[in-house]
């Protein structure tokens, strides 16, 4: 087992037979599929893209654009697989927090 820096090396050593198997972020694991790879499976959905608000924006604001993304779940499917994401969650500290413990960071 071994430790790489960037997801993209991953999918390259599999590529070129120096591994066998990897773990990549949904991004990476799409490409790969679209590309003809084979997944061998997938976890729970995790923090992939954060979607960051200015320190300034309104707290009115950053509830409507929280809002619009979560709606975006149920009722635009085809436009969020266009873009690789199979949903928005509304961010949780104690989530991310967790997931930063699992990955070590």
């Amino acid at each position: 087992m071994s430790h790489t820096r960037f997801q993209d090396t991953v999918a390259a050593q599999i590529n070129a037979g120096l591994a066998e198997a990897g773990v990549v972020n949904p991004t990476i694991a799409k490409k790969w599929k679209d590309a003809g790879g084979r997944i061998i499976g997938e976890t729970q959905p995790v923090v992939n893209w954060s979607v960051l608000a200015s320190p300034k924006a309104p707290p009115e604001l950053v509830a409507k654009l929280t809002k619009s993304l979560l709606a975006m779940n149920s009722q635009s499917a085809s436009i969020l697989s266009d873009i690789g994401v199979k949903q928005w969650a509304k961010a949780d500290r104690a989530d991310y927090l967790a997931l930063l413990e699992y990955t070590g960071e």
